[in-house]
Formats: C-alpha cells, structure tokens, sequence
C-alpha cells in the first residue's frame, strides 16, 4: 500500500506549463497582465470572454465558450 506518492514533473513541462500561462495572461506586446471581462448569455449558453490590457489600451483577445 502507497500512502505518499508525488507526481513530480520534469523541469522543461514546468517551464512549458509556466511560458503557457503568461502568455495566455499577459499582454504580448507591453507583457502587462490582461484585464479579464466575461458576459454570460444564459439563452444561448455561451460565455463570451474579452481580453484587454489597460497599458495598451487595446482588446487582445476576445473567444466565445459553449456552456455545458
């Protein structure tokens, strides 16, 4: 019986996983953090996601999500 056992990754997935996030997260122009707005409409089931960074003052990204 394992009572501890650890999931330790590899030093280059923890890099990809961390270059992933900020740039998902982060401006790519400035490399600022994005500021998030979501809106729901509840009637089509979708979540619309709008990225902006407030240095730039422009809309980065904007994705819309099928809600299950």
């Amino acid at each position: 019986m394992e009572i501890f056992r650890f999931n330790i990754l590899p030093l280059a997935d923890l890099e990809r996983r961390e270059a992933f996030k900020e740039a998902v997260n982060n401006c790519p122009l400035c490399c600022e953090p994005l500021r998030f707005k979501h809106e729901s409409d509840y009637l089509e089931n979708v979540v619309r996601e709008v990225a902006e960074c407030d240095k730039c003052r422009m809309q980065i990204r904007e994705e819309d999500y099928q809600v299950q």
